[in-house]
């Protein structure tokens, strides 16, 4: 009803997203291996909509998951924090994953262990995979 306006999502609404006229994603995973989420976005937009659900399932799960594994070790899981923790720890930023207040960006053991549970649960969001 609004073709003039372009809508974006979450990539774990994405598939879905672009089935109901979405055109993109503010995403997370971008900043994991960017390859990832752009073949989430061609299966989209191409309407290859098995393919495209499957990769929204699995990032889905990967944000409940890596939530729950933030959490259990008192990390903060705002949006800033988690996405430049994530970006260090899969090793595609270099830098700090520090962030400015309020804001308390993770330790760098989290983004140690962090790393080790990409590699073990969720290789194909470490950099490059």
């Amino acid at each position: 009803m609004t073709p003039q306006i372009s809508y974006l999502v979450g990539e774990n609404l994405l598939a879905s997203g672009m089935m109901m006229g979405a055109r993109g994603s503010c995403s997370s995973l971008v900043l994991t291996d960017p390859r990832w989420i752009m073949t989430m976005y061609d299966h989209a937009e191409q309407g290859r909509w098995a393919e495209a659900m499957e990769m929204q399932k699995l990032a889905t799960q990967f944000f409940a998951d890596a939530a729950a594994f933030i959490e259990a070790r008192g990390e903060g899981t705002i949006d800033p924090v988690f996405d430049k923790g994530l970006a260090v720890a899969s090793g595609f930023a270099l830098g700090s994953q520090r962030t400015r207040a309020p804001y308390i960006g993770w330790s760098d053991e989290t983004i140690v262990a962090m790393r080790q549970w990409l590699r073990h649960n969720y290789p194909q969001f470490v950099y490059p995979t």
